[in-house]
């Protein structure tokens, strides 16, 4: 019985999945076309500050109704996991697909696949719930997070993965099975829907020889310390902010968008979730200045977008994040190692999969999610060494897993809701 309902949660967490990314793929269109008009001709200008006061209005409303749709939603599914958060399934979906394409359409620096992850949670509980199995809840909340990341991402060895490594801390569960069915369903219509490309195109010549092996190490290194400093300013944020005392809570995200506004006529580079920044990567010449300038200005504008409570998740900023570190440490190398540009490549990759292990400390996920949007199966042995090392860099600088820490102050500040 459970295979046949983590098939049911599969398909309808699969479903939301594909529907919340068309949005916010509109809304990340409509974003960069705003601010072309807007780079154009600043007489836009008006037009767009009150069309952002509008969408901070709109998203201030839906987190003072629905406090549970803050952020990316990881932490609220593993609460919900572990028994110490209770969240409304019938409210956190709508408000959360809503709130997270107002954001999209604010242009804030967030990610799609927290927030699938959570709403494929919130369909196992409402399978659970419509089919009166709630003693089977926290199982199809597990199933139906798994196939969210599935389908976000196209990557089900990666959502089946992440629930066993990073929700459920288990991998002896008997639930495997119902997670791997699923991921499978979530990942099924995903691809039914968006094809088969991968997330990323980096294509590379050759693995990296063995001799580069201690540059891996190092990046590993780099990529904990980073790691780690990441989480440590993401904590932060939430205090920075309430240093505005003027600003409640709920209303934090207009700061954002004001910066949103800035970055529309400056940097659109930055803007939401990333895909501009790669494709730039893929298709422009990798100049160390550019590289290290734009990794800054993505790096603080994610912190002010996180920070300020809106609806999105760190997952594709931080891989975004990760790819250009890699690719100026990999400018850094091809330079002061002589080795053959085309590497850089590589290193890129690299980089996603050890900033992932650095902030979230899930290695395993992160070298399968790499794996399955790059298509780096050759990189599979550097891959795994720079993950474990930037996993290690980090433990040994004491810094804890992000979500961890997030769930940590969520349940310390919030009442469980029902």
């Amino acid at each position: 019985m459970l295979l046949i309902e983590g098939f049911l949660v599969g398909g309808c967490a699969g479903l939301v999945a594909i529907v919340y990314r068309r949005l916010l793929s509109w809304a990340e269109e409509a974003v960069m076309w705003i601010s072309t008009q807007l780079r154009a001709d600043l007489l836009w200008l008006p037009l767009v500050l009150v069309m952002l006061v509008l969408i901070g209005v709109g998203i201030a409303a839906l987190l003072r109704w629905e406090p549970m749709i803050s952020g990316s939603g990881i932490p609220q599914i593993e609460g919900e996991v572990q028994g110490t958060i209770d969240q409304n399934w019938k409210r956190v979906i709508p408000c959360k697909m809503a709130a997270g394409t107002l954001a999209a359409l604010g242009g804030l620096s967030l990610g799609r696949e927290g927030p699938s992850i959570q709403l494929g949670g919130m369909c196992g509980k409402g399978v659970a719930t419509l089919l009166h199995r709630e003693s089977h809840a926290r199982s199809l909340i597990t199933c139906g997070s798994g196939a969210g990341l599935a389908a976000a991402f196209n990557a089900p060895l990666s959502g089946i993965l992440f629930c066993l490594e990073e929700v459920l801390k288990d991998f002896r569960t008997p639930l495997l099975l119902a997670v791997v069915i699923a991921a499978l369903t979530g990942d099924f219509l995903s691809r039914a829907a968006f094809g088969f490309a991968p997330s990323f195109d980096f294509a590379l010549e050759s693995s990296l020889p063995l001799s580069a092996y201690g540059w891996v190490l190092l990046l590993g290194v780099v990529a904990g310390a980073a790691g780690a400093f990441y989480n440590y300013a993401t904590l932060r944020m939430p205090a920075l902010y309430a240093r505005l005392s003027f600003v409640k809570p709920h209303q934090r995200v207009c700061i954002a968008l004001l910066v949103s506004a800035l970055c529309m006529v400056f940097l659109p580079q930055v803007l939401c979730g990333g895909h501009a920044m790669i494709v730039l990567l893929e298709r422009s010449p990798r100049l160390l200045g550019t590289l290290l300038f734009l990794l800054g200005m993505k790096f603080l504008f994610s912190l002010v977008s996180f920070g300020s409570g809106a609806a999105g998740g760190i997952f594709f900023p931080l891989l975004v994040l990760g790819s250009y570190l890699g690719a100026a440490y990999g400018c850094l190398v091809t330079s002061l190692g002589g080795m053959n540009e085309a590497y850089i490549n590589n290193f890129i990759i690299l980089g996603m999969a050890a900033l992932f292990s650095g902030i979230v400390r899930a290695p395993l996920t992160g070298i399968v999610l790499i794996m399955e949007m790059c298509g780096g199966l050759p990189q599979l042995l550097s891959l795994t060494l720079v993950s474990l090392t930037a996993y290690l860099s980090a433990q040994a600088l004491g810094s804890r897993p992000i979500y961890e820490s997030l769930l940590e102050r969520m349940t310390k500040k919030a009442p469980s809701r029902s």
